[in-house]
């Protein structure tokens, strides 16, 4: 036996994913997020929106967030099957990781700041790139890699989120 068996691989798949995310978020970096930056990342339980924009207030930072959507087996990464013979192909789980934030919500648009929050999402949008590109290199010699498009969700309830969906195949 190699591993533990109370040890999840996961884990530290996760804990690398809220590691990249920090640094790719960071307001302090040489490159800070265009519409201000955090190195809070959450990691969320469940399905649906992780965050209340409305209740952030004036002080209405970025939420980061890392959600484990669902955990499968793989013969054909990163593709799920069905029917697999017990712990054959590759464990691979799938997570969303998102950014959201606050925008305005008056009844008329203010197109300049209309402009500057598509900017951020913009950003945003790039960040999570950077982040599925990391990681690729990050875990090259221990776990298969592989996203979806990255995509919007919102204006809703005040916030604007952008999340992208990676699938890690643990090889290792």
């Amino acid at each position: 036996m190699t591993a533990p068996l109370c040890v999840d691989p996961a884990e530290a798949i996760i804990n690398t994913v809220i590691t990249t995310m920090k640094a790719v978020f960071t307001p302090t970096s040489s490159c800070p997020p265009v519409g201000g930056g955090s190195t809070l990342v959450h990691f969320v339980p469940g399905e649906g929106v992780p965050w209340d924009p409305l209740e952030q207030g004036d002080d209405c930072d970025p939420f980061l967030w890392v959600r484990l959507i669902s955990r499968y087996r793989s013969q054909a990464f990163p593709a799920p099957d069905v029917f697999v013979s017990p712990c054959a192909g590759v464990d691979t789980v799938n997570l969303e990781v998102g950014v959201g934030r606050c925008v305005d919500t008056n009844a008329e648009i203010n197109w300049s700041i209309n402009a500057q929050e598509a900017e951020w999402g913009l950003d945003d949008s790039w960040r999570l790139d950077r982040l599925v590109c990391v990681l690729s290199t990050e875990l090259e010699n221990t776990a298969l890699v592989a996203a979806e498009q990255i995509i919007p969700y919102g204006p809703d309830g005040g916030g604007i989120a952008w999340s992208v969906n990676i699938y890690v195949g643990i090889t290792s």
